[in-house]
């Protein structure tokens, strides 16, 4: 907890007057300003999704998680069916037929974790760390990287949705298991 109140310090000396100050815990105006000044064009802050995930409720919040897990599920899905499918145009890019089979397994048994909700967090975090290696592997042969990127996002995203205790730390108990 004694960090928490060093970077309460740190976020308090480094705030700009009249700006948005952040707490740590709750993300809401600084006691002691009235209101948050925003940019004329601006409506809404910065944390514009943490506040309205605040304001949603459990039933929501699992409702948005279940919908993008089954995208990813299917992704995954149809990513391992065209694995499984390969002639030989990807397998030789991959290393072989083996390898492409085994990524197809691979990708299997990340959708089969990731929809039971016992090993769910396993399952995506396999996504996450095979959404990694394929960032590295595109990054190494010089291609673009944003459809992998986009998709590591939406993992990430499931995850704060599905799992409402891996963002407990990052925006306060009271946002995120409320």
């Amino acid at each position: 907890m004694a960090h928490h109140r060093i970077l309460e310090n740190r976020l308090k000396e480094q705030q700009p007057q009249g700006g948005y100050a952040i707490d740590s815990r709750r993300f809401q105006p600084a006691a002691s300003e009235e209101k948050a000044v925003f940019p004329k064009k601006c409506d809404e802050p910065i944390f514009y999704f943490i506040f309205q995930y605040k304001k949603m409720n459990t039933k929501t919040r699992s409702i948005i998680g279940w919908s993008l897990a089954g995208l990813l599920a299917l992704l995954f899905t149809a990513s391992a069916a065209g694995k499984f499918m390969d002639k030989g145009e990807g397998a030789a890019m991959l290393g072989g037929a083996n390898n492409v089979l085994i990524l197809g397994v691979v990708e299997v048994v990340m959708v089969i974790l990731s929809l039971i909700p016992r090993t769910a967090i396993i399952g995506v975090f396999m996504m996450v760390a095979y959404m990694g290696g394929a960032i590295a592997f595109h990054l190494t042969k010089g291609e673009p990287i944003i459809v992998q990127s986009i998709i590591q996002s939406l993992i990430w995203i499931t995850a704060a949705f599905r799992f409402p205790a891996l963002t407990a730390d990052l925006f306060g108990n009271k946002i995120a298991l409320k």
